[in-house]
């Protein structure tokens, strides 16, 4: 019988972040107590130091960082980080030069050198927190739910299974290696790393969709030749649980929806302004929009990611910036709220996802949505949102008159399941996991340990 479940959160617990797989790994720790009653199991977070899992405390997690002045800049710097590297490479195209400029945060190279005051806040916050490394046992589940980011944990995931372990591991979607050409090479060598260490490691594996699901398993199954071990999902919440304690809005967003600055209505998209997200379809749906007379504001909330050159350009020189066109790259969660709350719709263009917290987020809250035709947005809109061709910003343009011409069409929001509830589903299923694990071993079964560079091919 299942006693304790082990949640992993080293690179949310180190940066403090809380944007995609960290807001989802902070809000099912901040969850994972109470639903784990009802379970009836004790949930533990730990974090990796670098040798061993230790117990961390989450109170930092539950108060937001405060934005700082220098934080607006942040995007910025690693806008201009990405664009120097890819200009030092084509300036010194040698591979070694390559290899240093690009390699992943847990090899040695100048991303690992850069974030290495990052990484020792972490071990200073995890050890000031720790008591004794954990010990794990055979009524133990082991969930690795954070982001393959920073250290190597995977010895010591093989050591607790040695122990008796369950090792779950979770898989956000599999974007770098099925759209490689999106990414940073740092970004596609981290991942694949950490997708081959996954599925060789862990005993099953969770994703945030039902669509996720089934292209993991197709996945492994084609491009890693081999049986895919138990997956199951789990949704993902929709509240913003920082929205009352992250301070109040600021007067340039609640100018935005005063109607008497301007009456015209507001959509936006959320999300981290990287090449998936389809930013440039959105601006220019909305330009076709603009140049045929419909007065009508687009607002794009997210950080500068990677990849983004042409967007900021897009952004920084088009004339309706700041008359009908606005980007903030650093709002709250009080400030994101109060942006669901007053906007007139939100779009999602993205080309690929694991999943949709923006769309999540707007239809709990009856936001009409227009989103691009894909098959995860189709799993969580349903028929509640309007849809259009990926990458067709005439199509989007036309969606988005549509939904001009009738304001608000029988918008309510969609029955979508709150955080706690779906810290609850998670701990269901890898208990269930667990015990059909059990059930189908018998009862002097040893756990056998993959060699250390067996990698799947």
């Amino acid at each position: 019988m299942v006693t304790h479940v082990f949640i992993d959160c080293t690179h949310t617990y180190g940066t403090l972040a809380n944007t995609g797989i960290q807001r989802v790994v902070r809000s099912v720790l901040l969850h994972a107590v109470e639903a784990g009653k009802l379970v009836g199991v004790e949930c533990i977070p730990v974090a990796y130091d670098g040798e061993n899992f230790q117990r961390v405390d989450v109170a930092p997690l539950r108060v937001p960082r405060r934005p700082t002045r220098r934080s607006k800049y942040v995007g910025y710097a690693r806008a201009i980080y990405h664009h120097a590297r890819q200009a030092v490479y084509r300036a010194l195209p040698f591979e070694l030069v390559h290899r240093f400029l690009f390699a992943p945060k847990h090899a040695f190279g100048l991303t690992r050198l850069l974030h290495l005051p990052v990484r020792i806040a972490g071990r200073v916050r995890a050890t000031r927190s720790a008591t004794d490394p954990i010990s794990f046992d055979r009524d133990s589940i082991l969930l690795m739910l954070d982001a393959p980011v920073g250290l190597d944990p995977w010895d010591c995931v093989r050591l607790a299974k040695k122990d008796g372990a369950f090792v779950v591991g979770t898989i956000y979607d599999l974007l770098p290696v099925t759209f490689p050409e999106l990414f940073l090479p740092s970004l596609r060598r981290a991942f694949d790393d950490w997708i081959r260490s996954a599925v060789r490691d862990c005993d099953a594996l969770m994703t945030i969709s039902k669509t996720m699901q089934d292209e993991l398993e197709a996945f492994i199954r084609r491009d890693m030749s081999r049986a895919p071990p138990p997956v199951a999902c789990f949704p993902l919440g929709f509240e913003l649980d920082w929205a009352e304690t992250s301070g109040p809005v600021r007067e340039e967003i609640v100018a935005l929806f005063d109607i008497s600055n301007s009456a015209a209505p507001m959509f936006m998209t959320v999300g981290t302004v990287e090449p998936r997200k389809e930013h440039l379809t959105i601006v220019g749906a909305f330009s076709r929009l603009w140049r045929s007379g419909v007065d009508v504001r687009l607002l794009v909330i997210g950080a500068v990611g990677w990849k983004c050159e042409r967007v900021i350009e897009a952004i920084s020189r088009h004339p309706e910036l700041r008359r009908r066109l606005f980007w903030f790259k650093d709002l709250s969660d009080a400030e994101l709220a109060y942006c669901y709350r007053h906007a007139d719709g939100v779009v999602a263009a993205s080309l690929a996802e694991g999943s949709g917290l923006p769309l999540i987020e707007a239809l709990a809250r009856g936001l009409p949505v227009v989103a691009s035709n894909i098959a995860v947005f189709r799993e969580i809109g349903g028929a509640s949102a309007c849809y259009f061709p990926v990458g067709d910003e005439a199509e989007l343009a036309e969606r988005v008159r549509t939904l001009l011409r009738h304001a608000r069409p029988d918008a309510r929001p969609i029955r979508w399941p709150g955080w706690h509830e779906c810290t609850r589903i998670l701990l269901d299923q890898i208990v269930e996991l667990r015990e059909r694990d059990r059930a189908s071993r018998p009862a002097n079964h040893e756990v056998r340990l993959p060699e250390s560079s067996g990698l799947v091919a």
